[in-house]
């Protein structure tokens, strides 16, 4: 039997997956005043907040998700995208490299690393984050644009 916290986070994740970012929001800010410590809703909350745009807001809740468990190379991953947007590489760049101590096979995480490392003028750091992540994904589309991008910076500078 499922208990009323599981129940309402099924129940926000739901409406978080139909498009009811109003529904979800609801029912996870209801969650958490009952269990301000459900790490998992702190993070899907986080992303809903960050996908509506609401970076600080989302920060705060990523933050919390931290407290509880700082060895989340997720939510560190996450924290790192919302920073970045936010215009603080250097934040989102020592999230970006603790994600990748807890988890060093994450191609995405070494791309995002790279263009904050990019934001940051330290082209050949770039250039071997994108290196890395593409050798985890010979695929990535997006780091191999990013690495050409960055080549040509590096030549100019």
């Amino acid at each position: 039997m499922a208990s009323p916290v599981d129940i309402l986070f099924h129940n926000a994740v739901a409406a978080f997956q139909a498009g009811n970012p109003a529904d979800a929001e609801r029912v996870f800010e209801q969650l958490l005043s009952a269990q301000p410590r459900h790490v998992a809703a702190l993070n899907v909350f986080a992303i809903l907040l960050t996908q509506l745009g609401r970076l600080a807001e989302a920060e705060k809740y990523y933050r919390r998700a931290l407290e509880i468990n700082p060895t989340s190379d997720t939510t560190l991953y996450n924290y790192g995208i919302v920073l970045k947007t936010l215009n603080r590489p250097a934040e989102a760049l020592q999230r970006f490299s603790e994600a990748l101590a807890i988890n060093p096979t994450a191609a995405e995480a070494w791309n995002n690393r790279g263009t904050v490392q990019n934001d940051l003028k330290r082209y050949a750091d770039a250039i071997a984050d994108f290196d890395k992540s593409i050798s985890i994904n010979p695929n990535y589309a997006e780091a191999l644009c990013n690495k050409g991008k960055n080549a040509v910076r590096a030549c100019v500078v």
